[in-house]
């Protein structure tokens, strides 16, 4: 029983914490991409994220679909992965149209990002998946990470907390 008592103070303790140091570190606001010089210009990437405690959810609106996200921030670090919904965003990146059924709301991008101590700035790494698949009969055969690709971010703007919530509204 003393044991029992033990664990349970052990796991309140641990949440207690756990919620405490991710309302230190949020991400919750609107992220702007600091765009590389391989760029082109392209136009500007601007992503919503909301936090809850350790739990992020994000989504970003485009011409013909959205994105989601979804992920664990703890402490500084914060891992997401992308979902992309809406056939004509999943056609630009180049997918035919008879695999787009199969691919919409699936996990095509990881990343792996680090708050910096300014907490103004989001660096670390974008990770795509490889999709390969046949087009007679359209099958998905398999899907793999790629190598990491730098990317870097800066708060654009501040989300309150009642915005957050909503954000994660929208995105389930």
């Amino acid at each position: 029983m003393a044991l029992g008592m033990v664990l349970i103070v052990i796991v309140i303790i641990a949440f207690i914490s756990v919620m405490a140091v991710s309302s230190l570190y949020s991400v919750s606001g609107v992220w702007e991409r600091i765009e590389n010089r391989e760029s082109g210009g392209a136009a500007k990437e601007k992503i919503s994220l909301g936090q809850l405690g350790p739990v992020v959810v994000g989504r970003r609106e485009l011409a013909g679909g959205y994105q989601t996200f979804f992920g664990i921030a703890l402490a500084r670090t914060i891992w997401l992965k992308r979902r992309d919904y809406g056939s004509t965003i999943l056609m630009q990146q180049g997918f035919p149209k008879e695999i787009v059924s199969q691919l919409e709301g699936q996990v095509l991008v990881r990343f792996k990002l680090r708050l910096s101590k300014d907490k103004l700035f989001l660096e670390g790494v974008l990770i795509p998946y490889k999709i390969e698949f046949t087009h007679q009969p359209p099958t998905i055969t398999s899907m793999h990470a790629l190598d990491a690709i730098p990317r870097k971010y800066h708060r654009a703007e501040l989300i309150s907390i009642k915005t957050a919530t909503s954000v994660s509204a929208v995105s389930k």
